[in-house]
């Protein structure tokens, strides 16, 4: 399989089985997706490192854009755990974010 298709597995395969498990409410059919897609984005992402990997050179916009979008979601976890009054949640929440500002 060549390295583009390998990465598109492995960023489609999740979110296609996350509109899955949406839908479906039967438990043992739920755990089969669950675990059927674990076994091929192992194995996806085992066939792409021995592949060599793939060079990946975004715009600088996109770049700057994940990098906002995954502070914002940082944010939204600090949040939701003052919230619920969760110190575990704030705790991890803020182990990711100062080494995330500290290198962006």
């Amino acid at each position: 399989m060549n390295p583009e298709t390998l990465v598109t597995l492995n960023v489609g395969l999740p979110v296609l089985s996350a509109l899955t498990l949406l839908v479906l409410n039967d438990k043992r059919i739920r755990t089969a997706i669950v675990s059927l897609s674990s076994i091929v984005l192992i194995s996806s992402a085992v066939l792409l490192y021995q592949a060599g990997g793939v060079v990946f050179s975004p715009e600088h916009i996109y770049e700057q854009a994940v990098v906002a979008l995954d502070f914002a979601l940082l944010i939204y976890f600090l949040y939701a755990g003052l919230k619920a009054k969760c110190p575990q949640v704030m705790a991890l929440g803020l182990a990711q974010i100062i080494p995330a500002a500290y290198f962006e």
